[in-house]
């Protein structure tokens, strides 16, 4: 199985300099994604999978950094790397 997803797959829900939050889906199903760069990360960023609640925990704070921190640790959801990546980093 391939582990990973072109940026243009995402709809951009939310975005820092720091990172971004992005979608897939519709209206039955959807996803949302933290899209944070990785040194270990071969493409060095990578889609982390949160759930709505988390999202939404994120949004709630402004994008806190220690907020998004701790949610960006649990990759128990899964994680997908990012290819032609968007620069998160201005």
């Amino acid at each position: 199985m391939d582990n990973t997803i072109d940026v243009s797959d995402f709809e951009n829900i939310y975005e820092t300099n720091q990172f971004w939050i992005g979608r897939i889906g519709g209206e039955e199903y959807e996803s949302f994604y933290l899209i944070v760069q990785d040194q270990r990360a071969v493409s060095n960023t990578i889609a982390i999978e949160i759930t709505k609640k988390d999202m939404l925990k994120i949004l709630d704070s402004n994008g806190d950094l220690k907020v998004v921190d701790a949610i960006s640790r649990d990759l128990s959801n899964g994680y997908l790397y990012v290819t032609n990546q968007k620069n998160i980093c201005k």
